[in-house]
């Protein structure tokens, strides 16, 4: 077995975290679909949605996140 140094368990901590926040991203994105009324399986709002910005904005943190997710947990 190999041994493992005593500080390893930060390594499942940062997972944990990471796995949340994306969780709660998420739980943002479908509640801005509800607030600015914008249906599946649109990504984004239509560009003439009156809430195009607001709606944009909060799915592109998700998108965001999500570009770089395997990366960052790879280091």
């Amino acid at each position: 077995m190999i041994p493992l140094p005593s500080e390893y368990g930060y390594i499942f901590a940062v997972l944990g975290a990471s796995f949340l926040m994306n969780i709660y991203l998420t739980m943002n994105v479908v509640s801005a679909r509800k607030k600015y009324d914008v249906q599946y399986p649109a990504l984004y709002a239509p560009p003439d949605h009156k809430h195009a910005a607001e709606f944009n904005s909060v799915q592109r943190a998700h998108q965001n996140t999500l570009e770089s997710y395997a990366l960052v947990m790879i280091l």
